[in-house]
This record gives C-alpha cells, sequence and structure tokens, in this order.
C-alpha cells in the first residue's frame, strides 16, 4: 500500500517512512496536485483537512483523526493493516526511496572521520545520497517503531 500525506501531516510520513511503508510528502504543495499525485500513482490520501475532501471529492483518501505523530501512525497501521508490510529503516525519512546497503568504503567521502572508524554498516539513499548507519539516533526509532506496531491504536478509545 503506498500513500500521500497532505501538508498537515509531515510527522506521520516520516515515521510511516520509518516503518518502511512507501509515503510521498511534500511540503509545499496543494490539495489539487495531491490529488493529481494519488490518482496517478494508486496512493491513499492521509490529511486532516475535511474542507479539501469535501470540495475535491478524491477517490482514496483517509482522515486521521489522531493529533499525535505515535498515534496518528498506529492508527494508519491499524486502519490499513499495515504490519505485514513492515520493513523498518529501509526507506529514507528525507525523500523515501529504498535505502540500498554499502561498503564501508562507499561512504569513506560521505561521512566524517569519527562516523567512519565507528561503525561497519552503512545504507544510502541514491536519490538524496543521505548516509545512514546504526547508532543511538537509530536505537531511538526502534522504540518507537516497537510501540507502533506492537501495542496497537490508541486513538479510538479517547
Amino acid at each position: 500500500m503506498k500513500f500521500i500525506a497532505d501538508v498537515m501531516l509531515g510527522g506521520l510520513a516520516k515515521y510511516l517512512r520509518m516503518l518502511g511503508i512507501d509515503t510521498k510528502y511534500y511540503k509545499n504543495i496543494d490539495d489539487k496536485s495531491i490529488v493529481k499525485i494519488s490518482e496517478e500513482e494508486d496512493r491513499v490520501i492521509l490529511t486532516k483537512d475535511k474542507k479539501m475532501v469535501k470540495e475535491l471529492n478524491p477517490k482514496n483518501v483517509y482522515i486521521v483523526e489522531a493529533n499525535h505523530t505515535i498515534d496518528q501512525t498506529k492508527e494508519v497501521v491499524d486502519r490499513f493493516d499495515l504490519r505485514s508490510q513492515v520493513n523498518p529503516l529501509s526507506r529514507c525519512l528525507i525523500c523515501n526511496s529504498v535505502l540500498r546497503e554499502v561498503t564501508k568504503d562507499e561512504v569513506k567521502e560521505l561521512v566524517d572521520d569519527i562516523t567512519f572508524n565507528s561503525f561497519d554498516e552503512f545504507y544510502v539513499c541514491d536519490n538524496c545520497k543521505k548516509v545512514y548507519w546504526h547508532s543511538t539516533h537509530t536505537d531511538r526509532m526502534q522504540i518507537i517503531i516497537e510501540k507502533i506496531i506492537n501495542q496497537g491504536s490508541q486513538w479510538g478509545s479517547k
């Protein structure tokens, strides 16, 4: 399943990408363009904008109810039964492209010396050239992933 999140849901887009779920997001995009991309690429629009839904009547849309990013992510994962599609840390958090594992030598010129000498496993985004490696920031992301995947949604019980 593929998504496009509207401008109000940048945090949700990032968290879905963290889970490995294909989620497009643009900081500056109008509602008509979101609907067009959704239709051309068979993506579900994720939005909180009921006015946009009423005015443009998109074919494939889900109105997110939760207000906090973790709860929004749980809501979407539950609503679309995405647990079997989760592939954590496999997509670029910046541009949504699939990451590629690379050899240490391939990133020598792309990371600082401390990072290069401290880690052995690296991933790169071929689209935006961002380099990723396992560190304390990925440990924090793993905790968030566990909260989302294993605890289920709380958004409907408020």
